[in-house]
């Protein structure tokens, strides 16, 4: 059986040389290259317990809907001033 280490390597400058150039600010803020409007595309599970899950649940069904859009309404703008994102970058 082989292991990973096995396979053959390809010379640094041919990885690099490969590799998007990326500016410093795109490097610092990876969002950046990316419309804050476009349909979701991914997913993730957020553990909650049963307090916050509850929580959730009164949020969304007052003020939003559904748990997404609380979600979507509550956290992204918490996750953009958290990191500082200027809307008009």
């Amino acid at each position: 059986m082989a292991l990973h280490n096995d396979r053959p390597r390809l010379p640094r400058g041919d990885f690099v040389s490969g590799a998007p150039i990326v500016n410093a600010k795109q490097k610092s803020r990876p969002w950046a290259a990316h419309d804050p409007d476009a349909p979701a595309t991914g997913e993730f599970k957020l553990r909650l317990n049963d307090y916050q899950r509850e929580l959730l649940k009164a949020l969304a069904k007052r003020e939003f809907g559904s748990q997404h859009a609380a979600v979507m309404r509550v956290l992204v703008p918490a996750m953009e001033a958290a990191l500082g994102v200027d809307k008009g970058e």
